[in-house]
């Protein structure tokens, strides 16, 4: 089985009401390239809100669609 990366988006409340509801689809609305190398999960709440250093990379805070594909580009080419 080949390894994919692995994505959590907060489904919680704050993050949902600041625009997370936006990034609700990403999996569907992924490049092709990166479809079958991406496997994407809700999580409710990741605890990083009031975080302003987090140390579990790759964490993307205020992150937007395309800061997501970018970072997976580089991720992926890592393979």
């Amino acid at each position: 089985m080949e390894k994919k990366i692995k994505v959590k988006i907060c489904v919680g409340t704050q993050c949902y009401v600041m625009g997370n509801h936006e990034l609700k689809d990403l999996k569907n609305q992924l490049p092709a390239d990166l479809k079958e190398k991406v496997y994407v999960e809700g999580s409710v709440c990741l605890g990083c809100d009031n975080l302003t250093e987090r140390k579990q990379p790759p964490y993307i805070g205020k992150a937007d669609f395309e800061s997501i594909v970018s970072r997976l580009r580089e991720l992926a080419n890592q393979f």
